[in-house]
């Protein structure tokens, strides 16, 4: 069984700027990049320091998957198929493979769930209904479909 000291699920942005810092710290870490990152999506994106001109994000992702190789992070293509608390760590399955961890950060990011838009508000070019909490919410909606 392999040892980390952090278990990253989810190799986007996210998670690969965590993999980055926890490396140069010296931890052990290893990235589960379950290969569907949204930000492969991005053609082109002027929202990323030093790149005024922009950047894809599939070079943004190479990129920072060669910074966080480069200071030792391990990056597998695996999903995380089931995740226990054991002791004072983690046990996580991945595929045939089992590792330990001390520590798990989720970067999972989000998903676009579809449904039909209400008439009050006008579908994205994609299809979907973009909905962001109102800046008076105490707690999010019980009503997923809200």
């Amino acid at each position: 069984m392999t040892a980390v000291d952090v278990l990253i699920i989810g190799a986007g942005p996210a998670g690969l700027t965590a993999a980055t810092y926890l490396a140069r710290f010296r931890r052990s870490v290893l990235v589960a990049d379950g290969g569907e990152p949204r930000a492969a999506w991005i053609p082109l994106s002027h929202n990323m320091p030093g790149f005024p001109e922009g950047i894809g994000g599939d070079a943004i992702l190479t990129r920072m998957r060669l910074q966080a190789e480069e200071y030792g992070a391990q990056i597998r293509p695996v999903f995380v198929e089931g995740l226990a608390r054991e002791g004072d760590g983690f046990t996580a399955r991945l595929g045939d493979v089992r590792i330990t961890a001390r520590a798990v950060l989720l970067a999972t990011g989000w998903w676009t769930i579809t449904r039909t838009c209400p008439e009050s508000r006008t579908p994205s070019p994609g299809g979907w209904c973009a909905s962001a909490p109102s800046a008076t919410a105490s707690r999010p909606s019980a009503n997923p479909s809200r």
